[in-house]
């Protein structure tokens, strides 16, 4: 397990991590069907990462990954808990690879909550 303040990560296997972001270009890379959110504390980088097969499973997820940037913007942190695949990235990096759409919360909220919250 890496500690790092509130940014906590098991090495091996799945697993539950919880990520305390500022919200300052968390979101790196985004298409219809993949995104990646890149994050950081105390210089260890997190880079979140969701894949075509992740959203193959997860249709809902398709083109609304742009609501959690929205959501960043308009607070001063945001904690992003995700379950998934961790994978050492260079010295002082992490990947996340998310498979399930019950793997992600952001603010402990779904994507679906989400929408929802920005749709009224």
């Amino acid at each position: 397990m890496v500690g790092c303040g509130d940014l906590i990560l098991l090495e091996k296997g799945f697993l539950f991590s919880c990520f305390y972001s500022f919200t300052q270009d968390i979101l790196r890379s985004l298409t219809e069907t993949t995104a990646t959110i890149t994050i950081s504390k105390n210089n260890i980088e997190v880079a979140i990462n969701f894949s075509e097969s992740f959203t193959a499973q997860n249709t809902f997820y398709r083109g609304r990954f742009y609501l959690i940037e929205q959501y960043a913007a308009q607070r001063d942190d945001i904690v992003i808990n995700t379950t998934g695949q961790v994978q050492k990235n260079g010295e002082n990096g992490y990947e996340i690879f998310v498979f399930r759409g019950n793997g992600l919360l952001v603010h402990g909220k779904s994507i679906h909550s989400l929408a929802i919250e920005y749709s009224s």
